[in-house]
């Protein structure tokens, strides 16, 4: 009993002389009946709803616990979100190339040699209203992929800055890849006259091509180059101070290695480039 007032202490009281007013009218209880079967009902009614109370509880604290996984889900997935949009509202302008996988070739399966019909046998075995034509599996349509030529590969940012100050002087990151580009279209006029057949050629573009050809020696047997006759012909960059930037950093990258023979001036590309 924890009463300061007056008021506490009798209303303390009040409560205490109430329960025994209740315990004198429930002690004759047992002696009648139906009133034991009415707290007998009542008993069983109070252990079931403090069994559904237990229940109850047990159901509050596994929500909560739930809630608690969800506010931290909702964390995470804002985060997220957050994220994404991030990511999406700063998407360089140019983005690496996936790696080329090599594919195995698999094992040559035997072949086993057919015997064509004859004229007669193809006769006999086709109706009369009908002209048979044998078909053969290697003149099957088959989608053709488009043929891409060498390329450089742009320079991440962490490669960019990877570069010694002094190297880069006042090249950017922007006009970096931008550059490499411009490179690109002379790598792609030069290699798409030498994917072509001759018969396709222009005398203009043949020309090209045996130009291209005198441009090869030993060193560069299965590579793929430029000269600066290319850069300043297919591309829109220009052979001054900042070319020289580009080239050195493209060099230091290994995007190219540079193979020079009398007075002529290839620009290689290393092979993971293309």
């Amino acid at each position: 009993m924890n009463s300061t007032t007056i008021e506490d202490l009798s209303g303390h009281f009040q409560a205490k002389i109430q329960h025994i007013h209740t315990l004198l009218q429930l002690r004759n209880v047992t002696k009648e009946k139906d009133l034991c079967e009415l707290l007998s009902a009542v008993n069983h009614s109070v252990y079931d709803l403090e069994a559904t109370v237990t229940r109850m509880k047990l159901i509050l604290t596994s929500e909560r616990e739930k809630l608690r996984e969800f506010e931290a889900m909702k964390k995470s997935l804002l985060d997220l979100n957050a994220r994404a949009t991030y990511t999406n509202d700063n998407i360089p302008a140019r983005l690496p190339k996936a790696q080329k996988v090599s594919s195995v070739q698999p094992a040559s399966a035997p072949t086993h040699s057919i015997t064509p019909l004859q004229p007669k046998q193809i006769q006999s075995s086709a109706p009369s209203n009908h002209t048979c034509r044998p078909t053969s599996v290697s003149q099957a349509a088959v989608p053709k992929q488009e043929e891409t030529g060498p390329s450089i590969e742009y320079l991440t940012v962490d490669e960019f800055e990877s570069v010694p100050k002094y190297m880069k002087g006042r090249m950017t990151y922007e006009k970096m890849n931008s550059a490499i580009d411009e490179l690109n279209h002379a790598f792609d006029a030069k290699y798409k006259i030498l994917r072509q057949r001759r018969s396709y050629l222009s005398e203009k573009q043949k020309q090209k091509a045996r130009d291209y050809k005198a441009q090869e020696n030993k060193d560069t047997k299965g590579l793929h180059f430029i000269v600066e006759d290319d850069i300043k012909n297919d591309s829109g960059l220009k052979l001054d101070k900042a070319s020289k930037t580009l080239f050195t950093i493209l060099r230091h990258c290994q995007r190219f290695r540079e193979v020079r023979s009398g007075k002529l001036l290839r620009y290689v590309l290393c092979e993971y480039s293309y």
